[in-house]
Parts: structure tokens; C-alpha cells; sequence
């Protein structure tokens, strides 16, 4: 009760300003932007203003555990703040490397935690997504 979403003091004009960035852990409540109801959807309002959000779909969406999302509007960061540029891991010349996402993250040769969201999210779409949330 009572939570607005979001809060960003000065309405983010100094963080901004002077460059902070912002990061949402939603690690448990971060699921909340699948509901279906505004009231509940609401507690992430403003989150879309962050620099980072994370969630943890297998804590409320039924994703196998463990499964992480962490998602940013700055494109191409994870990738040059995680490569390692280790040829004998990741070689450019490979057939298919620009799919590989290995050398975007840092736990490296870890599945990717995409493909069970994806997974999750393709089989239940978002409504479904929503009521797991929701019920």
C-alpha cells in the first residue's frame, strides 16, 4: 500500500544531469510489469526511466531456476563492459558468431538465461505471464 512505483527525487533532473546511473532490482517484485492489473503494474511506473532493471522470472513467473533478466537501454554496454575478447572462446570468424551472446555476459559459457524467458514468454504470451503474476 501506498508504494507509487519508481520515485526519482527532482523528478531525475540532477541524476541525469550529472550522469548517475540508475538501476531497479525487481529481483522478486520485478515480475509485476506482466500484470494485468494497473494497480500492481503501477509499483514499477518509471521504471522504463532507469538506466538498468533486474528481475528473477523463476521467483514468480514458474521459469526454471535459476533465471536472471537484466535489461538496459544503453545498446551494445553488456557486450563492451562483459567481452573478454578471448579468440579461443568467442572467434568473430566462426559461422554464426553474431548470435553467439556468450562474450555479452558475464557468467561467459552459462546458458543463456534469454532463452528460458523467451521460452516462458513464447509459450504463455504475456497474458498468461500476467495471470501467473496476477492469481
Amino acid at each position: 500500500r501506498g508504494q507509487k512505483g519508481v520515485e526519482y527525487p527532482g523528478n531525475g533532473s540532477a541524476i541525469h544531469r550529472n550522469n548517475i546511473w540508475v538501476h531497479v532490482d525487481g529481483a522478486w517484485g520485478g515480475s509485476a510489469i506482466f500484470s494485468r492489473r494497473p494497480g500492481v503494474r503501477g509499483l514499477l511506473a518509471g521504471v522504463d526511466r532507469a538506466d538498468s532493471f533486474t528481475f528473477n522470472p523463476h521467483k514468480m513467473l514458474g521459469a526454471p531456476n535459476q533465471t536472471t533478466a537484466l535489461v538496459t537501454r544503453h545498446c551494445g554496454l553488456l557486450k563492451a563492459s562483459n567481452s573478454t575478447g578471448a579468440r579461443y572462446l568467442f572467434d568473430p570468424r566462426k559461422n554464426g558468431a553474431d548470435y553467439d551472446l556468450g562474450d555479452s555476459t558475464y557468467t561467459c559459457g552459462r546458458r543463456p538465461d534469454a532463452m528460458k524467458l523467451w521460452a516462458l514468454w513464447k509459450y504463455h504470451g504475456r497474458r498468461g505471464l500476467g495471470k501467473r503474476v496476477d492469481d
